[in-house]
């Protein structure tokens, strides 16, 4: 068993202690295209970011995008919000979610959109304003 091994090999050199605290299973993100009318009018009642569609192949809501984005695994690129929650995986590949996703990534996390990543660490999105580049001229 891989896990029993990585403990063995870590406890050499380290003093481990098993977590009794350690829960296993993660909460599941809530998917609101699959709850019926009710549970979605109180779900949005309680929090109505639920209530926004960011992606409407998917019929994704930006309450689900922010869960994603809070959870203990970091998550801030817009490739890590498209596994985790499936904006982008419809019939426009994003085309019309991709710059709300970004967006609300942005809100989340306290950062300016040209530091919001597709992927990775270069592989900027937003590289600056257009209306900076008008100011300039």
């Amino acid at each position: 068993d891989v896990a029993q091994m990585t403990v063995d090999l870590l406890s050499k050199n380290n003093n481990i202690e098993k977590n009794k605290n350690f829960n296993p299973y993660r909460k599941r993100i809530v998917r609101t295209s699959e709850l019926d009318i009710d549970e979605r009018n109180k779900l949005i009642n309680d929090n109505p970011d639920y209530g926004v569609i960011i992606c409407r192949c998917e019929e994704i809501s930006k309450g689900e995008i922010i869960e994603s984005l809070r959870r203990s695994v970091p998550c801030d690129t817009l490739d890590g919000v498209k596994r985790r929650v499936r904006p982008g995986m419809g019939r426009c590949q994003g085309g019309f979610c991709s710059p709300l996703v970004v967006q609300v990534i942005a809100e989340e996390k306290g950062i300016e959109l040209k530091d919001v990543f597709k992927n990775g660490q270069e592989s900027n999105i937003v590289y600056r304003s257009t209306k900076e580049e008008i100011e300039n001229e």
